[in-house]
């Protein structure tokens, strides 16, 4: 679980956002991406699931930002 705080910075899909894990209190930076931005866009949702991919391939490297999870929920306007 995450508490959100101020917006770091905006992008075609959505913002990203200070965020903390409220178990380990690690800082992290929460990408909020609106489905209906994703969706008006060309190519958007291959965009997105290439971002995703990628990231996943990569894994731990000390110089890219790591990726933690995805939540995409089916009933929620965001992920």
């Amino acid at each position: 679980m995450f508490a959100l705080g101020d917006i770091l910075g905006e992008g075609t899909y959505g913002k990203v956002r200070e965020g903390v894990n409220l178990q380990t209190m690690e800082v992290v930076a929460a990408k909020s991406l609106d489905k209906r931005l994703i969706k008006r866009q060309r190519n958007g949702l291959e965009n997105v699931k290439r971002e995703i991919s990628v990231h996943k391939r990569l894994g731990k490297h000390p110089t890219i930002v790591g990726l933690i999870e995805v939540i995409n929920r089916v009933e929620k306007s965001k992920m």
